[in-house]
């Protein structure tokens, strides 16, 4: 009797072990389960990322360069295959370009949900020549405008506009993701087509193709924050 619980005992470890080791086994990115395909086309690939509290994502590995769009603050850690464990602190509104390709998982210490928007990107080149498209002009009254990076691909802009604020007319020559950071209620006049109103919920994505020239009025009584990213 004794021999037969040990060899059940040792059953036991060993799936215990393979479960364990098939847990830690990478998985590409589209495969990882807390990353969710929300968009996806010729420029890139968009996933809603939600981690529960106290929870961590698979490893997984990202094969192409991709951005980071923080939805929600939170407390993590990125471990790196092979590497140690980073801790970092986030919050909303804030993007990172990341080089890839990158294997890692990533827990969520705190104990809210955390949420994010990874943006894979699929150009390996740009479009245009450098400085063959002019960077536009996205102000207006109630608007603040910030460019939070830019390299040969890709321009990020945090755009926040006030309660009433209105985003003079532009046109976006290049064509854009917008990511909604806040829940937003906008009046989109376009040059093309009637007016409508737009209301995306926070970590919600747009994509845009360029030429689209548009006015747009945040009709809300909260500040209506997003991402645009433009692809060159």
């Amino acid at each position: 009797m004794p021999y037969y619980f040990f060899m059940l005992m040792l059953a036991f470890g060993f799936s215990a072990m393979l479960a364990q080791a098939e847990n830690n086994k990478p998985v590409p990115v589209a495969e990882e389960p807390s990353h969710h395909e929300v968009l996806a086309n010729d420029f890139v690939r968009v996933y809603h990322v939600k981690i529960a509290p106290h929870a961590s994502t698979l490893v997984h590995i990202h094969d192409r360069d991709y951005i980071g769009v923080q939805l929600t603050s939170g407390d993590l850690t990125n471990t790196p295959l092979g590497g140690e464990a980073k801790s970092s602190h986030v919050e909303p509104g804030a993007a990172q370009l990341i080089k890839g390709p990158l294997t890692h998982a990533v827990a969520n210490v705190g104990d809210a949900p955390y949420e994010n928007i990874t943006v894979t990107l699929l150009k390996t080149s740009p479009q245009h020549p450098p400085g063959a498209v002019p960077e536009g002009n996205f102000g207006g009254e109630g608007v603040t405008t910030r460019l939070l990076f830019e390299n040969d691909l890709v321009r990020a802009w945090g755009v926040e506009i006030a309660p009433g604020g209105t985003q003079a007319h532009h046109v976006h020559q290049l064509p854009y993701l917008a990511i909604a950071i806040t829940d937003i209620k906008f009046k989109n006049v376009p040059d093309k087509g009637p007016p409508d109103t737009i209301s995306p919920k926070a970590g919600e994505v747009a994509w845009r193709n360029a030429p689209y020239g548009h006015t747009i009025t945040n009709v809300s009584d909260q500040p209506a924050r997003f991402i645009a990213l433009e692809f060159k």
